[in-house]
């Protein structure tokens, strides 16, 4: 790599829970490349979102990247087809997968893939300054409001230490 910036595949559900909770711009403002899978950016493509504007890199998987998310599909029921194909292209690019989907987290732990969720792009994005602590909470509250899943216990305690201002 060489630049400096942190390589992340993502899947679709990351960009959901980052749109609900209205930071998924801000997302941008840290020394960090996102890509995802054109199947994932085809169940984005709404034009309000705009996350190819923003700077979401499209890539395609070859044939042979294919046939390895099929023998996933198989191994991880799981996970969605779709997802599967994000964690094949971290696996090709060698880089960080960032999804909201804990069977898909799983399935990348099992496969020797670096994952993180939503909560630790959040922390992520707070501590590099793309957001304050109380877009963080207000983040995490649009977002549980929206029935976005994630897990209780965690988010209560970032909006307890946002809330109060505590590191």
């Amino acid at each position: 790599m060489g630049d400096g910036w942190l390589r992340c595949v993502t899947d679709a559900n990351l960009w959901i829970d980052l749109l609900h909770g209205e930071i998924a711009a801000k997302a941008f403002h840290l020394p960090w490349k996102y890509m995802a899978p054109d199947m994932v950016i085809a169940e984005l493509l709404l034009p309000s979102w705009g996350l190819l504007g923003m700077g979401l890199i499209e890539k395609s998987l070859p044939g042979s990247a294919m046939l390895k998310a099929e023998e996933l599909v198989k191994k991880y029921p799981r996970p969605g087809r779709i997802d599967l194909i994000s964690l094949v292209l971290a696996m090709q690019e060698n880089a960080l997968l960032l999804t909201g989907d804990e069977a898909l987290r799983k399935a990348a732990r099992q496969e020797g893939v670096v994952v993180h969720g939503t909560l630790w792009l959040l922390d992520a994005m707070v501590e590099g300054g793309a957001i304050s602590k109380a877009e963080g909470y207000r983040s995490l509250e649009l977002m549980i409001n929206t029935g976005r899943r994630l897990p209780k216990k965690e988010v209560s305690a970032r909006i307890n230490s946002w809330r109060s201002g505590e590191i």
